[in-house]
């Protein structure tokens, strides 16, 4: 008798196809607001960690905040517009 590891269980491959369709109809729009949001959720965590790790983020030299929003919207992107990409081509 072979075991499931806890990825193979028929739970997580439902909720990863459910997933995959809520993003396969999303509308460009919608990408659009996920990446700003994206965006400004990660430049304001940067900029709250900054401010509680070093004291003030604005004595820093570089502003890091901004580029490491511009990071993950651009990873957050790529990974909805590669999943949009693969269901498409898939059929």
């Amino acid at each position: 008798m072979q075991t499931k590891s806890r990825f193979e269980a028929p739970e997580s491959e439902s909720l990863r196809k459910f997933v995959v369709h809520i993003i396969d109809e999303m509308p460009r729009r919608v990408v659009a607001a996920i990446v700003f949001v994206s965006f400004f959720f990660f430049y304001g965590a940067t900029n709250a960690a900054l401010k509680f790790a070093a004291g003030e983020a604005g004595t820093l030299d570089h502003r890091i905040g901004p580029a490491v929003g511009a990071v993950f919207a651009i990873a957050t992107l790529i990974a909805l517009v590669s999943v949009k990409r693969r269901r498409q081509s898939q059929e």
